[in-house]
């Protein structure tokens, strides 16, 4: 079952509430991976797209991994596609202790799912600059716990240090396989940890470096 943990305003996508009736929804979002003319979701759902209200064409790629926004029409799974984004799969690093650990803001929303752990980013950048911002993963076995380290090297481009009217947003869809790390010990915990910008009382702003529990004991 899919695991919603973070949620930020600037990323949250309503998920309509299935109604067992009639089984439909609106603005249902999820990962899932394209296969034998289905999306098969990382929550257990088969759908079949007969209305793409998306806009988006040439989709119809065996295998290929994506993130869907739609309406569930029926009990028979048929969708309104309303939006469609391809989904970058990027294997997560070795952690290491003395490695830079650049603390440029993300936001995001995550779960798991399908041996994936599944991320929606948002960052803010410089339209004017060269810079090519880089986002990656890193894990540590922490003891029974896998530690999970997302960091962001952004040339410092976010409004704690910026005017944030000359900024721009950018919108990643990762999902970091952990099936092989799973295998390598028995996990009682996932943790995330990453930086975020929090709003302050006086109206200021600073990064605070935040860990998240993804999972743990039976729902690993």
């Amino acid at each position: 079952m899919k695991k919603w943990i973070l949620a930020l305003v600037a990323l949250v996508v309503a998920v309509g509430c299935m109604e067992e009736s009639t089984f439909t929804a609106t603005n249902y979002s999820d990962f899932a991976v394209f296969s034998q003319g289905l999306f098969l979701t990382d929550s257990g759902y088969s759908f079949k797209v007969t209305e793409n209200a998306s806009g988006t064409t040439g989709w119809e790629v065996e295998g290929k991994r994506f993130h869907l926004l739609c309406d569930i029409l029926n009990r028979d799974l048929d969708i309104r596609l309303k939006s469609l984004n391809p989904v970058t799969i990027k294997d997560a690093l070795p952690y290491q202790e003395d490695q830079p650990e650049p603390d440029d803001p993300v936001a995001i929303s995550a779960s798991l799912g399908s041996g994936y752990l599944n991320m929606i980013i948002v960052y803010s950048y410089n339209p004017s600059s060269n810079y090519s911002h880089k986002v990656d993963v890193y894990w540590e076995a922490h003891g029974s716990n896998l530690n999970l380290y997302l960091l962001h090297d952004g040339n410092h481009e976010n409004s704690v240090y910026m005017d944030s009217s000359s900024l721009k947003q950018e919108t990643l869809f990762y999902s970091i396989p952990l099936t092989e790390i799973l295998a390598t010990a028995t996990f009682d915990t996932i943790s995330l940890t990453l930086y975020e910008m929090e709003d302050l009382s006086s109206g200021e702003s600073k990064i605070a470096r935040n860990t998240y529990y993804l999972a743990s004991g039976g729902n690993l």
